[in-house]
């Protein structure tokens, strides 16, 4: 008579293995994995959890290696595909991340999250009808899923279906907290509303509370909805940013202004401010960008240091924008164009090279410096006044850079911009199209997807006076 099979004693160390990633205990968990893997070095599973331990270490690479070594034994496991194209997304290696989400998917089709997944590494690709199409599937097994809803969002803005993605944008207040939108604190202390929960929204007399969210840029793109809102009658109030609030004085829309991180219930609605399109849902076209006005004190401190800078003509420019990416997270949105390229594209520039980037890395500037051979003055600091920045921005002879806060404060002022839109473009430089739809005075300038920036900064140079044709 047969006994029982023997249970495995690696099993026990995984599972506590396991329930240690859960709590986020990695180092704990590395220890027992590397136990099982001393005994045992082709152990697929322990290799795989192993693998994780590198991700949220960010130790993409390290990651990706384990996880090829545990494909070895567990060629079919859904969710090693998935961690494996996770890890390959991080790095930026978009076509073999959609080559592994695609294995999760066949593996275990019913599963919304590799949808998900699989969306997202194609919209990184630059595919967004194909990734519009993985979001749609994930939401159809999984409808109250609110990645999926805000991810299918950003896909329909990015193909020009504007009026069609708002309903999916407002999801993205369900994120669960270590996924939101980066709301500040004094956003959340008051609840906003649901503006599809409320039809229908009659606007006449109503007082609105408007909440910032997420970031500058972002405050300042959404508030152009603000202006049809007052014209229906309703009395807008706003609190957001503190260094929003010098720019908007004045502004004929706005009834009154709360600072941030105070509280108040004298509103009948209270909305985010990236949820101002569907409030306004009446409107039959894009509406321009809210028109900003420089303030008087800062305009005189402006020209000050221009002049005091160099000679003119003077050439703003920036280079990188985003965020780096977190591990366990969707890839951060990342904008940047090598500065030494950028450097030798303005070669030449008659004038005074105005530094607007927020942040630059220390060898950032020697480096435009030496490809460029201009001189260049820093005004990065400018970026923390946003009032100065509008001077800088209306004092300087031409703009050249990514799409961050600048490119809206520009755009407030009714002054060409010339962007440089990395691949994939986000949304407000939907791919495409000649201008963006929201921006329609900004100059584009489109990384290829194959060929880099060799093409798009050549045309560049062509157009700034002074150094082109």
């Amino acid at each position: 008579m047969r006994g029982k099979p023997e249970s495995d004693p690696a099993e026990s160390t995984l599972e506590e293995a396991r329930r240690l990633l859960a709590v986020r205990d990695y180092a704990h968990a590395e220890q027992l994995l590397r136990q099982v893997l001393a005994a045992r070095p082709q152990h697929g599973e322990a290799l795989h959890l192993l693998g994780v331990v590198a991700y949220f270490a960010h130790q993409y690479e390290e990651a990706i290696a384990l996880y090829d070594r545990a494909l070895l034994t567990l060629r079919k496991a859904p969710g090693l595909h998935n961690n494996l194209g996770l890890a390959l997304q991080a790095v930026g290696k978009y076509t073999q991340a959609v080559k592994a989400f695609r294995r999760s998917v066949a593996a275990s089709p019913a599963n919304a999250s590799y949808h998900l997944n699989l969306g997202e590494a194609l919209k990184s690709a630059g595919d967004i009808d194909a990734a519009f199409v993985s979001f749609s599937r994930a939401l159809a097994l999984e409808p109250g899923l609110a990645d999926a809803h805000f991810a299918r969002a950003l896909c329909l803005l990015g193909l020009g279906r504007i009026d069609e993605a708002w309903r999916d944008h407002e999801w993205r207040s369900e994120y669960d907290a270590g996924r939101q939108a980066q709301a500040r604190p004094a956003a959340s202390a008051i609840e906003a509303q649901r503006p599809t929960t409320l039809p229908p929204l009659d606007l006449n007399g109503k007082h609105i509370l408007v909440l910032g969210e997420q970031g500058l840029g972002d405050e300042l793109f959404f508030l152009r909805y603000a202006p049809a809102i007052a014209a229906q009658g309703a009395h807008i109030a706003y609190r957001g940013s503190a260094k929003l609030t010098p720019l908007l004085a004045g502004a004929q829309w706005l009834d009154e202004v709360i600072p941030e991180g105070s509280t108040t219930t004298a509103h009948d609605c209270v909305f985010r401010v990236g949820d101002l399109p569907l409030v306004a849902a009446t409107l039959a076209a894009v509406p321009a960008p809210l028109p900003l006005r420089v303030p008087a004190e800062a305009a005189r401190t402006a020209r000050e240091r221009l002049a005091a800078s160099g000679s003119g003509p003077y050439l703003g420019i920036t280079w990188r924008a985003g965020k780096e990416p977190m591990a366990g997270r969707p890839r951060s949105l990342q904008k940047n164009v090598p500065v030494d390229l950028l450097g030798a594209c303005i070669a030449g520039w008659p004038g005074t090279v105005i530094n607007l980037q927020r942040n630059p890395h220390a060898d950032d500037v020697a480096i435009l410096e030496r490809a460029s051979g201009a001189r260049t003055a820093d005004f990065s600091d400018c970026n923390g006044d946003l009032a100065l920045m509008l001077a800088v921005l209306e004092g300087v002879d031409e703009y050249a850079g990514v799409s961050n806060t600048n490119v809206h404060l520009r755009a407030g002022l009714a002054k060409t911009t010339r962007v440089l839109v990395p691949f994939p473009p986000e949304w407000r430089w939907p791919a495409g199209f000649a201008r963006s739809p929201w921006f329609p005075d900004c100059v584009l300038y489109r990384e290829d997807e194959r060929h880099g920036w060799s093409s798009p900064l050549t045309a560049l140079r062509s157009d700034l006076p002074g150094i082109g044709r």
